[in-house]
């Protein structure tokens, strides 16, 4: 079902600042599917692509209630939009490894530009990552084949001081995969500890200027024959 989630948070003065999701997918009805998460595949809406709620994101927003894309809106973090774009759809993937299997689920974008990393600040789009070097990010399907039920997810935001609103973010980047880990043990200590580690293999995306600071967790699941589960989130100000 489509399903949103907004929580503030605060974090003063940082200039390292790294927030991480441990994500997973179940139906409509269950809370656990175990080890075979299958029958969740969508295809795009039929409503209009330009609809704002046609799309994945995952980051960090504003505390508003309105979507990423409307007047007065920040969103830093993964999305297949924003409006004007396909619809997203779900489809069963690979990991990009060159096995063709089907043990992940994998938002994407049909059309072009594929959008998976979007910043959006009102209605100007400030940085994404799209068809040249694509970071998809994969929820487990076989839960046993992937390494767990559950994917962590990572963002870090960067500033040259404490006062600046020029951002630059990165991401972890193998092959074409943003995913940090699967687990199924999605603790907020594991959590924080792979915040603590971050990778080398990262994607540098910026810097980029924003009007104001995103002060919020957002989630916005566009699909409905499944639901988008948050087994933990948290932030690491390392600096």
């Amino acid at each position: 079902m489509r399903e949103s989630l907004t929580q503030g948070f605060s974090a003063p003065n940082w200039t390292d600042l790294r927030v991480g999701f441990f994500l997973s997918l179940t139906d409509e009805v269950s809370d656990d599917l175990g080890t075979n998460v299958a029958g969740l595949a969508e295809a795009p809406a039929s409503t209009p692509n330009y609809v704002l709620s046609n799309h994945v994101y995952i980051g960090l927003k504003d505390r508003s209630a309105l979507m990423p894309g409307s007047i007065g809106t920040i969103f830093a973090g993964f999305s297949t939009g924003p409006a004007g774009l396909d619809s997203t759809q779900l489809s069963s993937s690979d990991i990009g490894s060159g096995t063709t299997n089907s043990n992940y689920w994998r938002p994407n974008n049909p059309g072009s530009p594929f959008r998976t990393i979007l910043v959006i600040d009102n209605l100007i789009i400030r940085a994404t990552a799209d068809n040249v070097a694509p970071l998809y990010i994969h929820m487990p399907q076989n839960t046993t084949n992937a390494g767990g039920y559950a994917v962590l997810l990572g963002l870090q935001f960067l500033r040259s001081n404490a006062a600046s609103k020029a951002v630059t973010m990165k991401v972890k980047s193998v092959g074409q995969s943003a995913d940090m880990l699967y687990t199924d043990t999605p603790t907020t200590q594991l959590l924080h500890d792979n915040l603590e580690a971050w990778p080398a293999n990262s994607q540098t995306i910026g810097p980029f200027g924003l009007s104001a600071l995103p002060t919020a967790f957002f989630y916005y699941w566009p699909f409905r024959q499944s639901r988008l589960r948050i087994h933990a989130q948290g932030f690491l100000r390392a600096a």
